[in-house]
């Protein structure tokens, strides 16, 4: 019996957001406990997301004010605002002691600055001021991602070591928590510490998305890599923060905000014994302006299928047995923004997503004889 299958996702989020400022205020206190610092050159951000694990301490900075600056090498026992400060020599920055927490911002006077770029700040994920969070957080680039060779999210899925790879997940053949079909759509869920997909929040630019028509989980393969600027993962419970459907942690997919320009990339492989060819091309393009900017990424996957009659391991099985499926998948994610007048902002999320599946499912052995 052959079965012929399609699903279609898609998912529209725009959110007009109102972004209030404020004028910095000199701080009052210093940070007096130190640290041993042994970090290398590196890109500023990544610099100060290490400084502020080790610390312990919030440091808050917007990430197209960090992009593209470099922070010189440190080593030495620091306080975190001297640790800060080296990592900000050169790079036209300053930082704050404000309200329990260092402020990374534009230098007054600095030609690029803004009052937007110089003030306006996103926190995610605590309701107490000055907090250190108690749950680990894994922060996956996109930098990283491609130089360990992960060209999609069902690959990154599979090598998350506090992601379950069962149940949802492309090239899972039947099992799981499903009823015995838990790869009936072919879709990428994370499923932190194996709890389940629905335990596990999945959020796009710090908003929730709408559950897949099937199962309760977010298809994460939605989502082309070239649109990712990082993931943030939460590994520990957070539903006293999130609710119930983060009991097993929270992941944040945070897309490139601004893209100036065209890529293009393109991946062709097969099986070594045969089968199971694959394709995928990506593209992504996008444009800035004054107050605003927009990126668009699209990607295009194609496999062969791969039957029980391609490998000899199964040759007690009907041969038309579909072993992976053939399937086509096109997906596009769009972003904007514009600052319309201070402090009315509108930003605008969006995401499409057509796949479709071909399997064949046998119900008879090869034995043609007792």
């Amino acid at each position: 019996m052959t079965n012929h299958g399609s699903t279609l996702t898609a998912t529209w989020l725009a959110l007009a957001a109102i972004a209030v400022t404020g004028a910095a205020a000199p701080a009052r206190a210093q940070v007096q406990a130190t640290n041993a610092y042994d970090l290398p050159a590196q890109d500023l951000g990544s610099t100060l997301r290490a400084i502020a694990q080790q610390s312990r301490l919030e440091i808050m900075f917007a990430d197209e004010t960090v992009r593209g600056r470099h922070a010189p090498a440190l080593h030495g026992i620091l306080t975190p605002d001297q640790a800060v400060t080296a990592a900000l020599a050169g790079s036209g920055l300053t930082a704050e002691l404000r309200d329990g927490a260092i402020l990374v911002r534009l230098r007054p006077g600095t030609e690029t600055a803004t009052a937007d770029q110089a003030d306006e700040v996103t926190i995610t994920g605590t309701h107490i001021r000055g907090a250190a969070t108690a749950s680990p957080l894994t922060v996956a680039t996109r930098q990283s991602l491609q130089d360990a060779g992960i060209t999609d999210m069902a690959t990154f899925s599979r090598m998350l070591p506090q992601n379950w790879g069962g149940g949802q997940n492309p090239g899972v053949a039947g099992g799981g928590d499903q009823g015995g079909y838990s790869n009936i759509n072919n879709s990428t869920e994370l499923n932190l510490r194996g709890l389940g997909a629905d335990a596990t929040l999945t959020l796009l630019n710090g908003h929730r998305l709408a559950y897949d028509a099937v199962f309760q989980g977010v298809d994460i393969s939605a989502i082309p890599i070239p649109a990712i600027d990082r993931v943030e993962i939460i590994t520990d419970g957070a539903s006293a923060l999130y609710g119930s459907d983060a009991i097993g942690g929270v992941a944040n997919f945070v897309l490139r905000r601004d893209f100036s320009g065209l890529e293009t990339s393109a991946k062709v492989g097969k099986a070594t014994r045969g089968g199971d060819v694959t394709q995928q091309y990506d593209a992504i393009t996008g444009a800035r302006w004054s107050g605003g900017g927009f990126m668009v990424a699209a990607q295009y996957d194609h496999n062969s299928s791969l039957n029980a009659s391609d490998r000899a391991i199964t040759n007690a099985v009907n041969g038309a047995q579909t072993l992976i499926e053939e399937q086509s998948q096109v997906s596009v994610i769009l972003t904007g923004h514009q600052q319309i007048t201070a402090p009315l902002s509108f930003d605008l999320d969006a995401e499409y997503m057509d796949r479709s599946l071909h399997k064949t499912n046998a119900f008879t052995n090869s034995c043609t004889g007792m």
